[in-house]
């Protein structure tokens, strides 16, 4: 993931109050989740292909990792 993308968004969304965002690479099938600390994003978790994504701020939302990421390498969904 472009470094200089991810830190021109990061200033733009603490500039604006965004509690949380996802940052997703499918290349890494990796997901961190960045959220407001004292006004400073930072990476308040880390999730791998595999693991169930979820937020405190979407109560009752999981979302499954494997699942995405075999989509993005052409793999069918395991049922």
């Amino acid at each position: 993931m472009q470094l200089a993308f991810r830190f021109t968004w990061r200033a733009l969304y603490a500039m604006h109050g965004v509690a949380e965002y996802w940052l997703v690479d499918p290349a890494a099938e990796t997901v961190w989740v960045h959220r407001l600390r004292n006004g400073e994003p930072v990476v308040a978790h880390t999730f791998a292909s595999g693991d169930t994504l979820c937020s405190p701020l979407l109560p009752g939302f999981a979302l499954d990792g494997l699942g995405a990421f075999q989509r993005h390498r052409g793999q069918p969904r395991e049922e």
